[in-house]
């Protein structure tokens, strides 16, 4: 993107931040849009019944215990548009996308001036709230109790911070990289939340596999991100890692476990949809490139302060 403003000078750090957070942008598109292939081509839950009611959806999953194999197809054909198909999708995630997707997203910005952290956030609001039925677990809801995992962004250079406009308050900030190194130690576990995790992790290792290997055929990741042949590369590893490995007697392994050990199951921490789904934020403070447009973005929630 070529400046157009004779007075350089004098904005050209509004200038790099609104080029850097337009790759931002389409980084955060290829990441959302991996991150809910990703979901579907493990999906591990059967869905009986998706509902819409005024203030969001509501979901029923079948009893995983009563399962006989750990993969289930997902149900695209309850979901009734391209929205409710993606936030069921993601309707229980917590840290999961920022764990599985850490080499795609390191990958993506490697050669960009950025930090990246990982903090858990309060939400004041989401797009739409999405409650779970479990037969084998009650009943959830992805908001207003819970933290959500979410990624920050900050240009190294100008300090411009890009940060989640949805959030109410900041609990933690971690590290990036923080929750793959906790969901890799939840998959030491045993039992049924143990194995969901292994087999996410795994999945992951086959996706970073991709990334590397599409990345060394002489193809610079932050330059081409407008291609699609990165998205191929990624579906293809996660389908040929479900295709080769069903995991059925490690399943059938972790439901004996969880009978020989029971105890309260927990639905689990979600992350909102609205940082997975299109949410918008406005950009403010940088020079009046963007004033207050909005930005479509996924994963990477952002906005100019």
């Amino acid at each position: 993107m070529l400046c157009q403003t004779n007075d350089r000078p004098n904005h050209k750090n509004a200038c790099k931040d609104a080029q850097l957070e337009k790759a931002l942008t389409r980084i955060a598109e290829i990441v959302q849009q991996a991150y809910l292939n990703f979901c579907e081509t493990t999906w591990d839950v059967p869905v009986l019944r998706i509902d819409r009611v005024p203030d969001g959806l509501e979901i029923h999953w079948a009893d995983r215990t009563k399962s006989t194999s750990h993969f289930s197809r997902f149900a695209a054909h309850l979901a009734i548009s391209q929205n409710v198909h993606e936030a069921t999708l993601v309707a229980m995630c917590c840290n999961e996308p920022q764990a599985h997707l850490h080499g795609l997203i390191k990958a993506l910005v490697e050669e960009m001036p950025v930090k990246i952290e990982e903090p858990q956030v309060i939400l004041r609001s989401v797009s739409q709230k999405i409650t779970i039925f479990r037969k084998d677990a009650g009943t959830n809801a992805n908001w207003p109790n819970y933290q959500h995992a979410n990624l920050q962004i900050a240009f190294k250079k100008t300090k411009t911070q890009w940060e989640d406009t949805h959030k109410a308050i900041i609990e933690e900030v971690h590290r990036f990289g923080h929750n793959k190194s906790f969901l890799d130690a939840l998959s030491k576990v045993q039992g049924m939340d143990g194995l969901t995790h292994r087999v996410g992790v795994l999945a992951a290792g086959n996706l970073d596999q991709a990334i590397k290997d599409w990345a060394s055929s002489d193809k610079k990741l932050a330059k081409i991100i407008g291609l699609d042949d990165l998205l191929a590369s990624i579906d293809a590893a996660i389908y040929s890692f479900v295709a080769a490995n069903n995991f059925n007697a490690q399943f059938r392994e972790a439901k004996d476990h969880d009978r020989k050990y029971p105890r309260k199951i927990s639905a689990g921490t979600p992350l909102s949809t609205s940082s997975l789904s299109g949410a918008g934020s406005k950009l403010k403070g940088i020079g009046g490139i963007h004033g207050e447009d909005r930005v479509t973005h996924g994963l990477i929630t952002m906005v100019a302060k």
